[in-house]
């Protein structure tokens, strides 16, 4: 399989940023910690919501959904993705927690390697998601 230059266009992906802990502070700003077991730990009281890195641009080609081929080789049905990104192995550093960035944002759903390869699953991602 080639991936010809031609074809591919801007693209831009972001990786997932976990959650962040949010501490308790007291009145100068510091981390309140208390005893348990002996031991001192950080008092939380929640978590930022997740969110995603900075997008990054890369050079790649979307095209629309294959057929039952590839959804037996994913081992999921045609409905759960709409589109399919092919790239050279190694190239970007995404996984099932990343969004694709286009004219519309997509999900990762499903992620393939092969010897040279990484084939990606994509869905639209809903806009009641977006952060």
């Amino acid at each position: 399989m080639r991936l010809c230059r031609k074809n591919k266009t801007d693209l831009w992906y972001s990786l997932y940023k976990e959650s962040e802990i949010i501490y308790l502070k007291d009145e100068n700003g510091e981390i309140v910690y208390q005893d348990v077991d002996g031991e001192q730990v950080p008092v939380e009281v929640g978590h930022k919501p997740p969110c995603y890195d900075t997008p990054v641009k890369f050079k790649g080609y979307i095209q629309f959904q294959g057929g039952e081929s590839e959804a037996r080789a994913f081992g999921v049905s045609k409905d759960s993705y709409s589109h399919i990104l092919v790239m050279r192995k190694n190239e970007i550093p995404i996984d099932e927690t990343s969004l694709i960035i286009s004219d519309e944002t997509y999900e990762v759903t499903k992620v393939a390697k092969s010897l040279n390869f990484v084939t990606y699953l994509l869905r639209v991602k809903d806009a009641k998601d977006t952060d």
